[in-house]
């Protein structure tokens, strides 16, 4: 890498190990008024949008450059609470994160230090890293780089999530030829599985891509859309073939509304346990995400009885993702556990206690254990703060 980059890279370690808070997202002269205005109007020109979630990612943008981060995020809070569709918070958090790169580019490598890299799923953390190689002139799209960029994340989980967001600028970088894209993530040593299942959801989604001018418009998840993917996920074999198939999952999980069972059927045209079980995970995570009925959230799972590293495996998932998409789900992830079969409900405990706990202060989770009525929901609760 060029000896710019090189600087960058020092200059970014240094910012994480410092944690440079300076910008922290504060409201400035925010008050709940306009946060709930604010909220409502958004609501107003989105939720009856065929589009919606393109609506909001444009609206929350807007609202991002006209104002700060810290006043989106509260009106993204607020709106939570009027449209359950945004509890999935990833794609308007990338956004939001975006917008924020826009106003500041020379702040980037600053800001990578300010958010919780786990916050709406990864949300923020994604788009502050596709600006960053985005402003990056220096920066050469191969296997190499893409290891050397991520390599000043703190940890795995992040090295990895900064891995799979290049993923989606690879595709967009070699004006969305699939197998160009794969074959730089190939060069990729360190979670190259992260920068495949990049390049497949950004051709999924073509979030980028239109933003590009490499596609006309985001496409509507139909059965034929579908059935156009996995024709693509067939002409590739081993962990490509793999991740094109994980990625399913989500497009399945929205084709079938969220319901497990079409899921699962849907996961196993892939003919290979290892591949249907990874499309199946990742569609009930964001089943978990959507469905109401507690008895249709405690049986996601159950595919998975006669395999119990398979079946502790999405226990954690869905864990993880209610806790990392909105603090409302913590009571609901409380409640998950607590209704788990007695085999598994230790387990479950030690996942939401591990998961909590990095997330949630003790007084959040202290406020929490008051509002729960049964008292083997507040036994469970109570112990997430010891």
């Amino acid at each position: 890498m060029k000896q710019k980059f090189t600087l960058i890279i020092l200059a970014a370690i240094a910012i994480v190990l410092l944690v440079l808070l300076f910008f922290t997202g504060s409201t400035g002269e925010s008050s709940p008024d306009s946060v709930q205005k604010t909220a409502s109007k958004v609501l107003e020109n989105c939720q009856n949008n065929k589009y919606f979630l393109s609506c909001y990612q444009q609206n929350f943008s807007q609202i991002t450059k006209n104002t700060n981060v810290g006043f989106a995020k509260q009106v993204l809070g607020e709106l939570q609470q009027k449209d359950k569709r945004v509890l999935l918070c990833h794609s308007i958090a990338h956004e939001i994160a975006s917008a924020v790169i826009v106003k500041n580019p020379d702040q980037a490598l600053q800001l990578l230090a300010t958010f919780d890299p786990n916050e709406c799923a990864g949300g923020y953390f994604h788009g502050i890293i596709e600006s960053m190689a985005g402003l990056n002139a220096d920066f050469n799209l191969n296997g190499e780089e893409i290891d050397k960029f991520c390599s000043v994340m703190p940890d795995d989980y992040q090295k990895g999530s900064c891995t799979h967001i290049l993923g989606h600028i690879v595709l967009v970088e070699t004006d969305a030829q699939i197998d160009r894209a794969l074959d730089i993530c190939r060069g990729v040593a360190f979670k190259k599985e992260e920068c495949f299942s990049g390049v497949f959801m950004e051709n999924i989604s073509k979030a980028n891509l239109v933003e590009h001018g490499l596609a006309d418009a985001q496409p509507e998840w139909t059965a034929d859309y579908a059935l156009s993917l996995e024709e693509i996920c067939n002409n590739y074999d081993g962990d490509i073939a793999r991740s094109c198939r994980i990625e399913m999952g989500s497009v399945y999980a929205t084709l079938y509304n969220n319901e497990p069972g079409p899921i699962l059927v849907a996961c196993q045209k892939s003919g290979k346990a290892d591949f249907s079980n990874g499309c199946y995970l990742r569609g009930v995570v964001r089943a978990a995400i959507w469905l109401d009925s507690d008895q249709q959230i405690q049986s996601l799972c159950d595919p998975f009885d006669y395999d119990l590293p398979v079946y502790q495996d999405c226990v954690a998932k869905i864990v993880d993702a209610l806790i990392k998409n909105s603090p409302d789900f913590l009571e609901k992830a409380v409640a998950y556990c607590s209704r788990m079969r007695s085999s598994s409900i230790q387990y479950c405990h030690r996942v939401l206690k591990f998961k909590a706990n990095g997330m949630y202060s003790k007084d959040q989770i202290i406020n929490l254990c008051r509002n729960f009525y049964l008292q083997d929901y507040k036994k469970l609760c109570e112990t997430l703060t010891t």
